[in-house]
């Protein structure tokens, strides 16, 4: 049977964090959107050991990046056929980096910032949950950021821009942040890079500035599905969590259902909308979406364990625990 979550308290852990939908370019894609690499080619640039390239990137006073890799991993080998043999990557890595390539799954014990690690155990330590990941690191070895998967050319040179600025440091802000801002910028009549960038100030727990975007988002009048469920659940999320306005933030949660097109994102808006109505003290609303929270769960075999002891314990149903509504719901639970 299909969940929700692990358990439906990290159900509704995650109601707090990421469950709006959001679109994003498949590998295939980004793949084929490539214009074709030009010269010089990958075998130009100089990879070394982790523990060379921590050594060089110190002396040389160069940020270091690493390449994390397997030999299963045939995306990994695309980046190198495609992304690290473009011209101007090459250029920029020759120019202003220190280069390790590091396997995991093969690389021998090795002291990092006064410890010993396997491979394993730094790939853990940096983040790695998938290949292949880069993870740049000051020349002290700090990290900075570690981004997972296949990344194009034209995205890679301007994550190389923006370690090479050190607006990580002056302007302290994460590269996923100034990538999504980039996106904005190059294309800003676009709502779903609005958007995207919403969903991460939402993740961050930034409510503030994901209300402003969707709030401008709304003025764009988007068209496609996904984007009407995005933003209408985007702002139910943060009118509930951050303006408190239980009342505009079910209407809202209420107008992205009909754009829902996954199961569990579904489920979670009807269990959030439950929410704001017993914020807004209508304990007659609430019982109606918690009802069609568990006939949905039902009906796409979501699983419900658990159900019941969560939402006796949920403090966003307080309002409306002590009615006469959500005690005969409970009941019916039993």
């Amino acid at each position: 049977m299909k969940r929700l979550s692990t358990s439906v308290a990290l159900m509704l852990g995650a109601l707090f964090l990421c469950f709006i939908s959001t679109a994003t370019t498949s590998q295939a894609q980004l793949l084929g959107n490539e214009k074709k690499a030009e010269s010089p080619k990958q075998s130009d640039l100089t990879w070394h050991s982790i523990s060379d390239g921590l050594k060089l990137a110190a002396e040389q006073n160069k940020p270091l990046l690493v390449d994390f890799y397997t030999d299963w991993c045939s995306w990994c080998k695309v980046m190198d056929e495609k992304t690290y043999s473009h011209h101007e990557v090459v250029k920029t890595l020759k120019s202003s980096f220190v280069l390790a390539k590091f396997n995991p799954e093969k690389a021998p014990a090795f002291e990092y910032k006064g410890k010993k690690y396997t491979g394993q155990e730094f790939a853990k330590l940096v983040g790695v949950s998938g290949y292949p990941t880069t993870a740049f690191l000051k020349p002290d070895g700090t990290k900075i950021d570690a981004p997972a998967g296949y990344i194009e050319f034209s995205r890679f040179t301007t994550m190389l821009g923006f370690i090479e600025s050190k607006k990580y440091d002056t302007e302290k802000i994460h590269l996923e942040e100034y990538m999504l801002q980039q996106d904005v910028e190059r294309d800003p009549n676009n709502p779903r890079f609005r958007l995207n960038l919403a969903q991460y100030y939402i993740d961050s727990v930034n409510y503030k500035k994901s209300l402003e975007i969707f709030q401008y988002v709304t003025t764009m009048a988007p068209k496609d599905r996904n984007d009407l469920f995005t933003l209408h659940s985007g702002l139910g999320s943060t009118q509930y969590f951050f303006v408190k306005d239980y009342k505009s933030a079910s209407q809202n949660l209420q107008k992205s259902l009909a754009y829902a097109s996954e199961p569990q994102s579904k489920a979670r808006v009807f269990l959030l909308t439950a929410f704001a109505e017993a914020g807004d003290k209508q304990p007659k609303a609430s019982v109606e979406y918690l009802d069609k929270f568990i006939k949905h769960c039902k009906d796409n075999k979501l699983g419900t364990d658990g159900v019941r002891q969560m939402l006796e314990k949920a403090p966003q149903l307080q309002p409306v625990r002590t009615s006469q509504e959500f005690q005969q719901f409970l009941k019916k639970l039993q």
